[in-house]
């Protein structure tokens, strides 16, 4: 399961690096692509919950994993990022 994360997190940040030039806020904890791992690693291993990721995540490989409302609200707010990534992969 880690050497999965490890590959997923470098996946999705090297494709984010090519797709998303926007800037992110200094203020938040967490980058695109960590969020999206999160989201990949709740879906294939905790049954889709997020919470039980997020602990993983925070624990196993030190992400600094925000409360829930705030991970939700960046979860949303990248929506239509996650949408394009997974167009363009499928």
């Amino acid at each position: 399961m880690k050497d999965f994360t490890i590959a997923i997190y470098c996946f999705v940040d090297d494709l984010l690096l090519k797709l998303d030039n926007k800037s992110i806020d200094k203020r938040r904890k967490l980058s695109n692509s960590q969020v999206i791992t999160t989201v990949i690693i709740s879906a294939k291993y905790f049954y889709v919950n997020q919470t039980s990721a997020c602990s993983y995540l925070a624990s196993h490989h030190g992400f600094n994993i925000p409360d829930k409302s705030n991970f939700n609200r960046i979860l949303h707010s990248l929506t239509e990022l996650i949408s394009d990534l997974f167009s363009a992969l499928g």
